[in-house]
């Protein structure tokens, strides 16, 4: 066929199959037929990575970082009549669930992330952050497009602590439309945004929950807030239980229950060769030396941003 048609008749078909000549940076594709058979033809020597995408399946690319898989790839040799190619691809998997609170309730909005379990070729153990979803109004959640593999899945939380006179000052620039270039940026890296409509006014500090909206304080004044919570009921990601995942499985029943705790909070100052340290982010992370899990503060437990005398506080 020529280049861009299919090999044979496509009714119905939705695989395409791409192939890339290693560093010439042209790019040819052709669909496969409904037995998934496919040809590229009027092929320069050279040597070819071929990939191919399809509606509920991994790209090939990316099933091949899972075990026993490989990046398929052709040398065409001058003169060459056919050279016959082989991909594997893996279909999506799903994990769904519900999420309740203290009083049976489903919670609303709670962000769930699934961190699949990766060995690298050195034998390092990792959790990778590998797809998130939020909870509808009936407290369920649906995480598509997975690769098989084992997950750890948990709801991340984070309390976020930023200075009240700062935050004022930057609510009073935007009303004003003179915020300094720069500044808005400046609390995010901290973790907590003046404007989250979550975030509550705690003595001279402004505290937010990163993901569940944390309930009222206690009597005496203590605040309370919801802790990471791992599927089933584990607390900790070194005791948090392994969800198996095969190819094309969608698993349901992955259920939280959340309930709230009293918490804590820590206090300190960043010095540095010439005295205080002001405006650095600070993040309190689980103790957890025996695993890790990749990517931007995945499951930090508390974050906040030093103010000019160099203290901070976490609350």
């Amino acid at each position: 066929p020529s280049r861009g048609r299919s090999a044979r008749p496509a009714a119905g078909n939705l695989f395409d199959v791409m192939a890339g000549a290693g560093g010439r940076g042209n790019l040819e594709r052709v669909s496969a037929s409904a037995d998934g058979r496919f040809v590229f033809a009027g092929l320069p020597a050279g040597s070819y990575t071929l990939a191919v995408e399809a509606p509920g399946y991994l790209d090939s690319l990316s099933s091949a970082v899972l075990p026993g898989s490989a990046a398929t790839s052709v040398v065409i040799r001058e003169g060459q009549a056919v050279a016959r190619a082989t991909i594997r691809l893996w279909k999506q998997g799903v994990l769904t669930g519900v999420v309740q609170d203290e009083a049976a309730e489903p919670v609303v909005g709670a962000r769930v992330t699934a961190f699949r379990r990766v060995i690298s070729r050195f034998g390092v153990l990792s959790y990778q952050s590998s797809r998130s979803a939020a909870t509808d109004d009936r407290g369920i959640y649906r995480l598509a497009g997975l690769p098989p593999g084992d997950y750890v899945v948990a709801i991340p939380q984070k309390q976020s602590t930023v200075a009240g006179a700062a935050a004022d000052t930057m609510m009073r620039g935007l009303m004003s439309g003179q915020m300094p270039v720069g500044e808005l940026a400046s609390f995010g890296r901290g973790g907590a945004s003046p404007m989250d409509p979550r975030a509550v006014r705690v003595g001279e500090w402004r505290l937010a929950s990163e993901n569940v909206q944390s309930p009222a304080g206690t009597a005496d004044g203590r605040l309370l807030a919801y802790r990471t919570a791992f599927y089933p009921r584990d607390t900790s990601l070194a005791e948090a239980t392994l969800v198996t995942l095969r190819s094309g499985e969608e698993r349901s029943g992955v259920d939280f229950s959340i309930e709230p705790v009293i918490t804590g909070r820590v206090t300190g100052a960043v010095t540095g060769p010439d005295g205080a340290v002001g405006a650095i982010d600070v993040r309190l992370v689980p103790a957890d030396s025996d695993r890790r899990v990749t990517g931007p503060a995945a499951l930090d437990v508390a974050s906040g941003r030093t103010g000019a005398d160099g203290r901070f506080t976490l609350l």
